[in-house]
């Protein structure tokens, strides 16, 4: 993870383009979109993905806190391994579909 840290520029750059190309062709359509169905489908996925990763990782989170303190939580990679190392990778991934909703 930490030797693939540069991708994050071009993506942000496509998405900042993205953003603005997308403003104008969307300025130009004639009809809107009826995305209310697929955006109340989207979010509660959403929130179910986030519930259960928070279930998953919270327990870890009291656990460390307890066991070894504040700084230790922050700054030991300990999140990289186990359940916990799995839900922080699938949150990092969730945020790539997540931009498209802006």
């Amino acid at each position: 993870m930490y030797n693939w840290w540069w991708l994050s520029i071009p993506y942000a750059l496509m998405y900042i383009i993205a953003i603005f190309v997308g403003q104008r062709w969307m300025r130009k359509q004639n009809e809107k979109f009826e995305l209310r169905g697929a955006l109340v489908l989207w979010n509660t996925i959403l929130t179910i993905f986030s519930f259960w990763g928070a279930c998953r990782s919270v327990p870890e989170l009291i656990y460390t806190l307890n066991h070894h303190g504040f700084v230790y939580s922050i700054c030991d990679p300990s999140f990289k391994q186990g359940i916990t190392g799995l839900w922080a990778w699938l949150f990092m991934i969730s945020k790539f579909p997540e931009t498209i909703d802006t």
